[in-house]
């Protein structure tokens, strides 16, 4: 990876971004097709939930990368044992991470659509999505 022509090596290390954030965009335009057949209020609360949602994405790829950067240190310096104790303890970092967020977002839910929704029908529409996001049982 260190010699040779660098387009090639770039574009080898990049095209999985791409096509994941290619994959993610189809994704948001399926989702608001179909949202908009609903109302405009529905498109105006998932759209409203977007930095809350991309907080938990973000949180997601942060704990993922740091895990992937030990191990691999791990695995490179021929310490396979530590590899394992470090993928274990990240299961359990996940687990309470998820569980710390679920339940603040549960309980927060309501304060935080507040603010940013302009009408009631939003709001209520906004805390909806929220709430399902947070636990799938309404």
């Amino acid at each position: 990876m260190t010699t040779g022509a660098i387009t090639p090596r770039l574009f080898s290390l990049a095209w999985p971004l791409v096509l994941g954030n290619l994959l993610q965009t189809f994704y948001n335009l399926a989702d608001m097709f179909w949202v908009g057949r609903v109302s405009g209020e529905a498109v105006a609360a998932v759209s409203l939930m977007f930095p809350l949602s991309w907080m938990f994405v973000s949180t997601a790829m942060g704990i993922t990368a740091a895990t992937i950067a030990l191990v691999s240190q791990y695995i490179g310096a021929g310490n396979r044992r530590e590899a394992d104790r470090v993928v274990g303890q990240t299961a359990l970092l996940t687990t309470a991470v998820a569980t710390v967020l679920q339940g603040s977002g549960w309980r927060f839910v309501s304060r935080c659509c507040r603010p940013s929704a302009r009408r009631a029908k939003c709001t209520s529409r906004r805390s909806g999505i929220s709430r399902s996001s947070f636990c799938r049982c309404r």
